[in-house]
């Protein structure tokens, strides 16, 4: 088993057989997907493939919500729930 910790959505979907989408504060899982691609043994080819670029997009928007959420967060309380902004 490998985990591989990467900011670059292409070289996950490249190179791992699922790729997990943590959340805004406190960091969870909020997603896991496996990667099926036919033909992941050329890795250059494989990234202009329909399905590579589908499952590409759906990962992107997935961590564009993460994203847009860990913006309205700012801090923690002690009991762990989460302080927003107004």
């Amino acid at each position: 088993t490998t985990i591989l910790v990467t900011h670059d959505l292409a070289e996950a979907v490249s190179l791992m057989d699922s790729v997990a989408i943590l959340s805004a504060r406190p960091a969870r899982v909020a997603q896991l997907r496996p990667v099926c691609l036919p033909g992941a043994d050329d890795l250059l080819e494989i990234r202009g493939t329909p399905a590579f670029l589908q499952l590409y997009g759906d990962l992107w928007e997935a961590l564009s919500h993460q994203i847009r959420a860990g913006r309205l967060v700012t801090a923690t309380n002690p009991d762990g729930t989460i302080k927003t902004r107004d």
